[in-house]
């Protein structure tokens, strides 16, 4: 995963979507892939990307790290879509 990331196109989104159930597991390091996933659809990613890390936020809201590839990734997705957003709007979901 770590090569994806200066490798990635936008046609690798759904690849990447498709497997991060797969790409979640830690060991011991902070769950590696997925953050590197999730650093790949910062680049790459569309507005489809954003429920999925919204989720990923979600079930690991306790990994500071983690929720912060998560924020990069969605406000550049964002950014690059030009959709509007808020600071923290990915991390609203944990309050519901």
């Amino acid at each position: 995963m770590r090569s994806l990331v200066k490798l990635v196109t936008s046609a690798d989104e759904n690849w990447i979507l498709e497997r991060l159930g797969d790409m979640n597991y830690n060991d011991g390091f902070e769950f590696p892939q997925l953050r590197r996933a999730a650093e790949c659809l910062a680049f790459a990613g569309t507005t489809k990307a954003l429920p999925y890390l919204r989720e990923i936020a979600k079930q690991h809201s306790e990994s500071e790290i983690i929720l912060n590839v998560c924020q990069n990734a969605y406000e550049q997705i964002c950014r690059r879509e030009k959709t509007l957003f808020a600071n923290g709007d990915l991390l609203q979901v944990l309050n519901t």
